[in-house]
């Protein structure tokens, strides 16, 4: 009787089996990380069109949008000024950012900002506002202009700015 060997896989094979798994699951996974920071951003600019549109019935009853002193960037007036209790009627609940539930980012900025100023003097009749967000992925450059002409333009940021109204 012949007893034959068992063929089977080498240490080598299988290290070399277990690499290559391990490439392509790391590759795997930084394209998922990608793709879910590419989601997040697109909810920030959804959220912020969701807020402009409120903005746009909050004008339409009462003839100007909330109004706010500029703030710096390190403070926010997205849930401790007039925002929430302005849109209410419209807005459920001001969106949070996907990330982080507070309108403070980690770093210190701002997630959201909500920015409305007047333009003329006591009797102000033009007003304008602009939407801010931070994204997590490098975003397409994008200005907003003022009713004095003034050209609001920041990198790596979501930004929408509303009509000014006379």
């Amino acid at each position: 009787m012949k007893y034959s060997l068992k063929r089977g896989f080498t240490l080598i094979e299988l290290l070399v089996v277990i690499a290559v798994i391990g490439v392509l699951a790391s590759v795997i996974i930084a394209a998922l990380g990608d793709a879910r920071a590419k989601a997040r951003d697109a909810k920030r600019l959804g959220d912020l069109r969701a807020i402009q549109t409120a903005l746009e019935m909050y004008y339409a009853d009462n003839g100007a949008y909330p109004q706010t002193t500029w703030v710096s960037s390190y403070q926010s007036t997205w849930t401790t000024g007039v925002l929430p209790t302005a849109l209410a009627p419209y807005l459920a609940t001001l969106p949070a950012d996907p990330t982080n539930s507070s309108p403070i980012a980690p770093n210190g900025g701002v997630n959201y900002s909500y920015y409305a100023l007047s333009y003329g003097g006591v009797t102000t009749t033009q007003q304008w506002y602009m939407l801010v967000a931070r994204p997590e992925k490098s975003f397409p450059l994008r200005s907003v202009r003022a009713c004095d002409g003034t050209i609001f333009s920041y990198s790596n940021t979501i930004m929408i700015g509303g009509n000014c109204t006379q």
